[in-house]
This record gives structure tokens, sequence and C-alpha cells, in this order.
């Protein structure tokens, strides 16, 4: 089990070293993450210290170094919010997450 955080750090490639940036607004653990149009990162759902799965969507402007939380319209698949999920950019304005727990039960598979 990951430690509940909202602590965000930057890695400097050519200096080795750590840069503390911005705090994410909800504290969570096994967010997933997507990087998008390379200006930005979104945080998909993780869990709270309560181990209850979050629905809370977040995105970081990697510019100006501030996180705010997204206003999106709910659906029932995303009302039990995303754990351990991944996330990528498939287009130039859409996100996809997949993997997501409290999603379909195991043994179950969907075609493609």
């Amino acid at each position: 089990e990951g430690k509940i955080s909202n602590s965000v750090e930057r890695y400097d490639v050519k200096n080795n070293v750590w840069e503390e940036r911005d705090f994410m607004n909800v504290p969570r653990a096994g967010v997933g993450l997507c990087v998008f149009n390379s200006n930005y990162l979104f945080a998909f759902g993780g869990r709270n210290e309560y181990n209850t799965h979050l629905n809370v969507i977040e995105s970081y402007d990697i510019a100006k170094d501030i996180w705010r939380e997204i206003d999106y319209a709910k659906t029932e698949l995303w009302e039990e919010g995303a754990y351990l999920s991944q996330a990528h950019q498939i287009s130039k304005d859409k996100i996809i997450i997949f993997g997501k727990s409290g999603g379909h039960s195991e043994g179950e598979v969907k075609s493609c």
C-alpha cells in the first residue's frame, strides 16, 4: 500500500537535484498521471487515507506550477473513482483512462 501524499517534486537531470513543486489539492496514493500537450499533467483518482477510491481529477500547469481541481461531467462508471489506473493522451484533446480498480471483476473480459 502506497503512502498518502500531495507532494510533488521535479527531477533536474542536468544538475542531479530534486525540486519541490506546488502541492496537489487532494492527498492520495495510487494516482493515474498523464502528460497532456507537453504543458500539463492530469491526475486521475487514487485513494485517500480511509482507502476510499477518489473520483477527483486535477490538472497541473507545468509553466505556472499550479494545481487545480477539474470540474467534469460525472458518469456512473466514474462515480467509484479510479485507483492504480493508467492514463494516456490519445489525441490533441482526449485522454484515455484504463485499468481502474473497481471496474469489471476479475475473470471478466471485454473484447476490443
